[in-house]
């Protein structure tokens, strides 16, 4: 348990009764705290049996049943085209696509919520927290931020009870309750998650808050993302120890062994913060292999990512105009920033400091915020047209889950969308419906260049460059162009899939054609973007029948060029 300083009691601008929650809704996990009126005691809330953390995945029934967390996770292996990695990719999106139903993206994280408040209540007797406080990334939008609130109305919080707080700031309250910095100085904080990173430097205010200077962040940057360099690993022991077991891993393991082998990965990744070594299992059809691997050969694996992070961190720091000779501490949260790799590097720029829990730091700190009047209240806002409810798709909108499984355990869980694609076989017919990209089948052009965008980066070049790359991406996946498809991805992204790529099917897969019928939902901000790209499949088999899937893409501005960082 932990306390806040005198002074800081709940009360004043929050409530004077009831209690207070604080959820932050991550990526890949979600942690929560809670706090008592006139109490200065601050803990943790239990979002499992073993943990503070529930995973953020959803699974989706249907919208009025959405299942989260670990059941989320296990549902999925038998229908991965309902399942939806992480919900707060999509916020920007406005819309989902999930299990043939088009949600408002407010709706899987309203579930999400839902589960972490039921959870608090019933940890206070069935009483209903008077204040509902929100963590969200600094870079969000107004219009971002209001998904959030949002959901947290669908979860069943009147929004006068509702107040937000962005991540960073949250975790600079925590570290001032304890710490003292004086009027004006300098901090920085890197929140290292499960599926991103996010680095701010703030300077401290005279009444105790934090004002922004500075943020970045890198959404193919994270924990998984660091699972996918030590999987590569592992198959690169494989190759040499079992190439039998690899190929048989690669063509057609069950989802229970490509599940056992990520949480494998998974434990060994963490015990390396602790331990000279750790070994990784991979189990397949009743034969077994086990490697050990270092805390050397792990620190190899990554240092690249890491120098990544440590590039991102000199950024932010350049951005808000400060040296690292500048900065009081570099205070490190999220689940990743406890690799000692982490530590020794982000070293050379400042005094590293750990703020307890780093995997609950944010939430804890959101109560701080909110304690100290640094939450911001949410404005009750007109409600939206409300859309007919969605009716139940047909069952050719949902991929088949053969076609979806075939590539077997290469993908990661948080690419199953993109597995749709998987069981695409060699032909392809593509093109644009009023949407500016040209394409055709094999004769096109495949080449790797990406499109370029112009030096004056108008928003209308950066549509079109996005669009055209999209076109040029499926042809690529079609046409097993595996050159091309390095080139068209962001550096995360390639990691993911150099030795292991999702889009190799099993040669007993069933052969696709597949039509790009659309490019919608594109929102650009900055270096980053969303799309949602609308295509029709169709078996290469007599009377096969045509169906519908919404594919989201996740891309990035690399080198003056758009990329693809993620498609599911």
């Amino acid at each position: 348990m932990e306390y806040l300083p005198l002074g800081k009691q709940l009360g004043g601008g929050s409530v004077a009764s009831g209690w207070a929650l604080a959820i932050d809704f991550g990526t890949s996990n979600t942690a929560a705290a809670q706090l008592a009126a006139g109490s200065n005691a601050v803990d943790a809330v239990a979002l499992s049996h073993a943990s503070n953390l529930m995973s953020s995945a959803v699974y989706v029934e249907g919208p009025e049943s959405i299942l989260v967390g670990d059941v989320a996770l296990d549902r999925a292996l038998g229908n991965p085209a309902a399942f939806l990695p992480a919900p707060k990719r999509t916020i920007s999106h406005g819309m989902t696509y999930v299990a043939g139903y088009d949600l408002p993206s407010s709706m899987p994280v309203a579930a999400v919520l839902r589960s972490v408040i039921s959870r608090a209540v019933a940890q206070h007797a069935g009483q209903f927290p008077e204040r509902v406080v929100l963590t969200h990334p600094e870079a969000w939008s107004r219009p971002e931020v209001d998904v959030l609130i949002d959901a947290a109305r669908r979860a069943g919080v009147p929004v006068e009870r509702i107040a937000t707080v962005s991540e960073p700031r949250a975790a600079a309250a925590w570290y001032a309750r304890s710490a003292s910095t004086p009027t004006g100085a300098r901090i920085a904080v890197f929140d290292f998650g499960g599926g991103t990173l996010d680095v701010a430097v703030l300077a401290a205010a005279a009444d105790g808050t934090f004002s922004v200077l500075s943020a970045r962040g890198d959404n193919g940057l994270g924990g998984k993302n660091l699972d996918s360099f030590i999987r590569r690993w592992v198959d690169d022991q494989l190759q040499q120890r079992n190439a039998r077991l690899l190929a048989t891993m690669r063509a057609g393991a069950s989802p229970d062994s490509v599940r056992m082998l990520d949480d494998s990965i998974r434990r060994a990744k963490e015990l390396l913060s602790e331990a000279p070594s750790a070994s990784i299992a991979v189990t397949v059809g009743g034969e077994r292999e086990v490697f050990v691997l270092t805390r050397e050969e792990f620190d190899d694996i990554i240092g690249p990512e890491i120098d990544r992070a440590v590039a991102l961190t000199r950024a932010a720091l350049a951005d808000a105009g400060v040296g690292a000779d500048g900065v009081q501490a570099l205070y490190l949260t999220g689940g990743s920033s406890r690799i000692p790799l982490v530590h020794s590097r982000l070293g050379q720029l400042g005094a590293i400091a750990t703020l307890d829990d780093p995997k609950t730091v944010v939430a804890k700190g959101a109560l701080v915020a909110l304690a100290a009047g640094a939450a911001t209240p949410a404005v009750a806002r007109p409600e939206p047209p409300q859309r007919p409810a969605p009716q139940a798709p047909a069952p050719r909108t949902v991929a088949p889950p053969a076609a979806v499984q075939a590539p077997g355990p290469s993908a990661p869980p948080k690419n199953r969308r993109k597995l749709v694609l998987a069981a695409v076989g060699i032909a392809v017919v593509a093109v644009a419906v009023g949407v500016g990209i040209v394409v055709s089948t094999r004769g096109g052009d495949s080449s790797p260049n990406v499109p370029a965008v112009s030096e004056s980066r108008s928003p209308a070049a950066d549509e079109q460059a996005i669009r055209d790359l999209i076109g040029k991406y499926i042809v690529a996946v079609n046409n097993s162009d595996h050159a091309t498809l390095t080139a068209l991805r962001c550096s995360s992204f390639v990691a993911e899939t150099t030795t292991t790529d999702p889009f190799d099917a099993a040669p007993n897969t069933t052969k696709y054609t597949v039509t790009l019928q659309s490019v919608s939902s594109l929102t650009i901000i900055g270096d980053n973007a969303t799309a949602r790209a609308t295509v029709n499949s169709v078996a290469q088999t007599a009377g096969a029948t045509p169906s519908s899937i919404d594919l989201l893409f996740d891309l990035s501005r690399e080198g003056g060029q758009w990329k693809v960082c993620r498609a599911e």
